[in-house]
């Protein structure tokens, strides 16, 4: 018994043999005491392990039911994440971006540990195109932002991280991460369509020009990008003075891509004549893009060629239709400076409302700091008569667009009115070696030199 407490089955059978052999023995009674404890014990381990056995069946059918009820609900979610998802691309698709925000950020919300890495790159680089396209460019890089961590080598929110700094104004940040896609995919088109845009905001048209050449000989390019580049060349050959090299490029956008930049070459077209003075040319292809909605600039440019012709009933027409249009863009992109610009320069230079120019160009500063925001601010001061001022802001506009031909215009006007005619004479003679046929510039140096030779 001493031996073998330790182990009952044997404790059992060496107290069995030991009553068989000593049945008279004083120990008896006390070792069938202990034999029956033995068998006691014996059947409440044989029921334990019963009770064990049973309870790990049902343990292993709670685990199994378990994983199948998550399956199905992942399966469930995943059918739900996929059917969110597609409803969430017909609304982009037919321009409900809010709608689409609301589904896809639910989707990240209550849904995310579902998502595989795929699917998560997809819905942020999806609602950081919603914000962009709703003008909310503070959000948008946000998620592109996001998804350049998680996944540094997708080239895609990097090229929309790129144009939405070109949309803030940020040159010099869209300039950086576009140099980062050419360490990633040497000769990559869109890549160098970007380094050319943010070389030509800056106004370094050499540079701007030598990245549209590269993208047209790039061999990842579509016909998407080739029309950009040409619509790039288009707007450096109006702005440099060769007018006819100009209306080819926008010519062969339409070739290559009719259903996309055309509208925008129509417009290059129109501005094109414009700048030669051909006005009834010009007014005829304003014509063609008086119903293309998505061009800033559009109504600004026509109220110049009706303003020229003297045609002040459809000069008023024009300004009234700009101004609704530009309050309708900045209440549906209240994040786009572009529209703050383009509604500012239509109150400063075509009426008299020249508190509404003063506010939108200094909100234009806030959320878009290029050459053209400072410039509206400049072009406000001018009309106010305050030179200085003017001055000051259109130096500012210059600084970050070194090739900004209306802004040295309006800069020598304000020279002009302040007397300082040797300034006004060296920002015409500026203007002139980017741009030799600058009409405006060419006239305004003709005031110059009269008015400077009476006062001699």
């Amino acid at each position: 018994y001493c031996n073998y407490i330790k182990n009952l089955p044997k404790a059992q059978q060496s107290l069995e043999k030991f009553v068989a052999k000593y049945p008279n023995s004083t120990y008896v009674k006390r070792a069938n005491e202990i034999i029956e404890r033995c068998k006691a014990k014996k059947q409440q381990d044989k029921a334990f392990k019963a009770y064990d056995k049973k309870m790990k069946k049902e343990k292993e059918a709670e685990i199994k039911e378990m994983e199948q009820t998550i399956l199905l609900e992942d399966a469930a979610n995943m059918e739900k994440i996929s059917k969110d998802y597609k409803r969430a691309i017909d609304y982009y698709k037919n321009d409900k971006y809010n709608e689409a925000i609301l589904v896809l950020e639910n989707i990240l919300k209550n849904h995310l540990q579902y998502l595989d890495p795929n699917m998560l790159s997809s819905v942020n680089v999806r609602i950081g195109l919603c914000y962009a396209k709703r003008g909310i460019y503070s959000k948008a890089k946000i998620y592109f932002e996001e998804e350049i961590k998680i996944n540094p080598k997708n080239l895609i929110p990097r090229f929309e991280l790129a144009q939405t700094y070109i949309s803030m104004g940020l040159h010099d940040k869209a300039f950086t991460v576009a140099e980062k896609f050419l360490e990633i995919k040497q000769e990559y088109a869109r890549a160098h369509g970007l380094l050319a845009r943010c070389y030509y905001n800056k106004g370094l048209i050499n540079k701007a020009l030598k990245e549209l050449n590269k993208t047209l000989v790039s061999k990842d390019g579509t016909n998407m990008n080739y029309a950009s580049a040409h619509t790039g060349l288009g707007n450096i050959y109006v702005d440099t003075g060769l007018y006819e090299s100009a209306i080819k490029e926008y010519k062969r956008v339409q070739e290559i891509a009719p259903n996309y930049n055309a509208e925008y070459a129509l417009y290059g077209i129109a501005r094109t004549y414009y700048y030669m003075g051909l006005l009834d040319e010009a007014t005829e292809y304003y014509k063609k893009t008086r119903d293309k909605k998505e061009i800033p600039f559009l109504y600004n440019l026509w109220a110049e060629v009706y303003k020229e012709n003297d045609n002040k009933s459809e000069l008023e027409k024009t300004v009234k239709e700009g101004i609704k249009w530009y309050k309708k863009e900045i209440e549906n992109k209240k994040e786009d400076g572009v529209n703050y610009v383009g509604l500012s320069l239509l109150y400063g230079m075509f009426t008299q409302n020249l508190t509404e120019a003063e506010q939108l160009a200094k909100k234009a500063i806030e959320l878009k700091p290029d050459h053209q925001s400072y410039y509206a601010l400049g072009v406000y001061y001018q009309k106010t008569k305050n030179y200085n001022e003017a001055v000051k802001y259109l130096k500012i506009a210059l600084e970050k667009n070194q090739s900004f031909t209306s802004g040295f215009f309006a800069l020598s006007k304000c020279y002009r009115a302040l007397g300082m005619f040797a300034e006004a004479k060296k920002t015409c003679k500026k203007a002139l070696s980017i741009n030799p046929k600058n009409r405006f510039i060419i006239s305004e140096l003709e005031k110059v030199n009269k008015k400077s030779s009476v006062v001699d």
